[in-house]
């Protein structure tokens, strides 16, 4: 299981990498948009800047019924969640 690790930085806010990570790992399942932002504390500009940033990158993938879109983390992100935790391991 994984061991979701918050740090915050020096000014009390989290990091642009720290924000990317969070929505990664609450999207691992699949989640909808208000869920990512209820979960990891974002507003809607926010979520409508990294979402669509992410999916671009191919570190997110939107799964879409005809209805709400579901974000899902791909392998590529749950790469990018291992790596950053790694880091922030050693800064700790």
């Amino acid at each position: 299981m994984f061991y979701k690790i918050l740090v915050i930085s020096m000014n009390g806010r989290r990091g642009r990498l720290d924000i990317i990570s969070e929505i990664l790992d609450t999207s691992r399942n699949g989640a909808r948009k208000v869920q990512i932002m209820y979960k990891v504390n974002m507003s809607s500009k926010q979520a409508n800047d990294y979402l669509p940033f992410l999916t671009k990158k191919n570190f997110l993938r939107e799964n879409g019924n005809g209805g709400k879109p579901i974000y899902e983390t791909t392998d590529k992100g749950r790469r990018f969640i291992e790596l950053h935790g790694e880091v922030k391991g050693y800064l700790a």
